[in-house]
């Protein structure tokens, strides 16, 4: 009889830890990844000047499949750029992500193809025009603030070192 006691303490143990595991484990999936910012900034000029941005780079498919997924804000001046290991033609979609975005596709050559509005948590996908090697995703209306258009060219290391 002691020993039903011991071995039912050491399952209730064990369920408790269960549950505390998936409970974590479910937190930690809803949480926005954070990557570190490229000490590089991405550069851009459009027919209203130059502009930079802090960048995170996601080149790996589960950074690339996260990206800014959870994320409650991007500060203006701040981004993701996505690459991709051959130019194709692009699809995005908003799913798990709250905040309004600008999504651009860009060609290997580092030129702007196609620009879109993402709309928040849709699952609707978002196609480029053209192939595209990197996305990049910044704040909602930025793109528009900047003057940025198709044909604008972006710098930055990966750019020039990932293009074919």
């Amino acid at each position: 009889m002691a020993r039903l006691g011991v071995l039912f303490r050491a399952l209730l143990r064990i369920s408790v830890l269960l549950v505390a595991f998936s409970q974590c484990a479910c937190a930690q999936a809803n949480a926005p990844m954070l990557l570190p910012i490229d000490p590089v900034p991405l550069l851009v000029t459009t027919n209203r000047g130059a502009f930079s941005f802090q960048i995170e780079i996601a080149k790996t498919p589960l950074e690339r499949s996260r990206g800014l997924m959870f994320r409650e804000k991007l500060p203006e001046g701040r981004g993701m750029l996505f690459v991709f290991e051959e130019p194709d033609f692009q699809n995005f979609w908003m799913k798990d992500t709250p905040t309004a975005l600008d999504i651009i596709y860009i060609a290997s050559s580092g030129k702007v193809v196609s620009l879109h509005k993402g709309e928040p948590l849709s699952t609707s996908p978002i196609p480029s025009s053209e192939p595209a090697q990197f996305v990049l995703e910044l704040a909602d209306g930025y793109a528009e603030k900047m003057g940025l258009q198709i044909g604008d060219m972006f710098n930055h290391p990966v750019i020039k070192t990932t293009s074919k």
